[in-house]
């Protein structure tokens, strides 16, 4: 299947079910504080997707500084249309055992993540942080530490 191709590189968090960061939210059956986070899109196949997408967030557990990375997720992408996503990719070329879990929106300069599945099923997003959508930006600003903006080409 051919699709327009999307606009890879590197986007920040900012905002998590339409509101902007601090966010406290469940995080399995603990709680956090997500401060800020980053991912990346990028044309590089794993798996045998159509390219990979990284996801991490940073913020405090259980009510206790440092702020650290709480969550990391590396995944292949399966290019649905000019415009949605799906990861874990590979399912459509191999039918891989592991379905996707988030569905993603793009847009020209943004993309929103949300869950296929209820939470508390599968793993990634979902599975930890329950139901939400998560709004990343396009930017050139790269989160120090972090291991999605060190993916850089």
């Amino acid at each position: 299947m051919r699709v327009t191709p999307i606009s890879y590189g590197y986007f920040r968090l900012t905002a998590i079910d339409g509101k902007s960061l601090p966010r406290a939210m469940r995080y399995l059956r603990a709680r956090c504080t997500v401060l800020m986070g980053d991912a990346r899109l990028s044309e590089q196949t794993i798996f045998d997707g159509d390219g990979t997408i990284a996801i991490a967030l940073f913020g405090t557990t259980f009510g206790h500084p440092p702020i650290r990375q709480i969550f990391l997720e590396r995944q292949p992408f399966d290019q649905l249309d000019h415009r949605h996503l799906t990861f874990p990719g590979g399912h459509r070329r191999w039918r891989r055992v592991v379905r996707p879990h988030c569905v993603v929106w793009l847009n020209e300069d943004d993309f929103l993540v949300r869950p296929i599945r209820p939470h508390g099923t599968g793993s990634g997003l979902g599975a930890i942080f329950g139901e939400h959508e998560w709004r990343f930006v396009r930017s050139s600003d790269l989160l120090p530490n972090s291991d999605v903006a060190g993916n850089t080409r």
